[in-house]
């Protein structure tokens, strides 16, 4: 399982708010969440820039930067 929600709540975003930033729907941030879409590569690292992490990191369970 990813982290972006983990990461998206300790920035303090709503969904609405990370969807909008992310310039995509909310149902597709939940579905990113909760594992059932894999984003393109470009999208991971726009939610990665906004997390303040890295895209192994949410991803990819990789040690953060």
């Amino acid at each position: 399982m990813n982290k972006v929600r983990e990461l998206r709540e300790q920035q303090g975003y709503t969904v609405s708010e990370f969807a909008r930033q992310l310039n995509v729907d909310r149902a597709t941030v939940y579905r990113i969440e909760k594992g059932q879409i894999n984003p393109r590569d470009s999208l991971k690292k726009k939610i990665a820039m906004l997390l303040g992490s890295t895209v192994g990191h949410i991803f990819f369970d990789e040690a953060a930067t």
